[in-house]
């Protein structure tokens, strides 16, 4: 789902590109429109698929931090440690989820810069190749 919404969203933004220089005309406006909700509606899905991965992972180390107050804090010196809260900090110091499909790429919010970067770098090649072939 991923690289597919990062190819629509490629070729999304490659036909707006066009649109923008076809010939004037009310074909070109709605082309236009269109292209441009077509980009939003893919960074959107986009944006829905990492951001609930994102907050997990935020929600995890708030959780994280709130267990070691627990164990450092509140326990009085001397005193046992309660069993389950002891195995739930281990597991939590232990165990770091995280969402990677196929251990490819992490899936949070520095992972949208990536996209925009490589979706620029991608459209810059694709409308350079274009207006060489044009110029041939």
């Amino acid at each position: 789902m991923y690289i597919s919404f990062i190819t629509y969203l490629v070729v999304s933004i490659y036909y707006l590109i066009a649109a923008v220089c076809s010939p004037t005309g009310f074909m070109r406006n709605f082309n236009i429109v269109l292209q441009f909700i077509w980009c939003t509606y893919h960074c959107f899905k986009i944006f829905l698929l990492i951001e609930p991965c994102h907050r997990t992972h935020q929600e995890m180390e708030e959780t994280r931090v709130l267990a070691s107050q627990l164990t450092y804090r509140m326990t009085p010196p001397g005193q046992p440690l309660p069993v389950e809260l002891e195995t739930f900090h281990k597991q939590l110091i232990l165990y770091n989820p995280s969402f990677s499909p196929l251990n490819i790429c992490t899936l949070n919010r520095s992972q949208i810069a990536g996209i925009i970067a490589g979706v620029t770098t991608y459209m810059l090649i694709i409308v350079q190749q274009r207006l060489i072939d044009e110029c041939t």
